[in-house]
């Protein structure tokens, strides 16, 4: 999959629509790679949607999740192009039943203060669907 995606960068549409195809058959682990793959490489910022849409497929209430989250938050912090990896905490939030969890876990594990901040985006759009349970 990474070769089809060598000449795919900044198509952001086309990138999705590769990893689409072959994500049913990709383990979690393989996801975890690419994802690191792309946070190491020099070419970031020309797959940074496509990192935050496997972000998103790989959401769970896991240490190893927070922590792949801050990885991309340390690479996208204090740019304005970071607007993806915003969509992808509000998303989760938004749709995942383990939301609040994960949030409260990020709150007290995490020791960067900017990142507890920004994932206040995943508290403030569970808060959007579960209004009684934040009460």
């Amino acid at each position: 999959m990474i070769k089809e995606l060598k000449d795919k960068y900044y198509k952001f549409e086309e990138q999705i629509k590769i990893y689409n195809s072959h994500k049913s058959k990709l383990s979690n682990d393989e996801k975890y790679n690419l994802i690191e793959i792309f946070l190491s490489g020099t070419d970031f910022w020309g797959y940074s949607e496509l990192v935050s849409t496997i972000a998103y497929d790989l959401a769970e209430n896991s240490d190893k999740f927070i922590s792949l989250l801050e990885k991309i938050y340390e690479k996208v912090k204090r740019d304005m192009a970071q607007g993806p990896f915003l969509r992808t905490l509000e998303s989760i939030g938004k749709d995942k039943d383990f939301a609040l969890p994960l949030y409260e876990k990020i709150i007290t594990t995490s020791k960067d203060n900017d990142f507890k901040v920004i994932a206040g985006l995943m508290l403030g759009a569970f808060a959007i669907n579960n209004k009684e349970a934040l009460s």
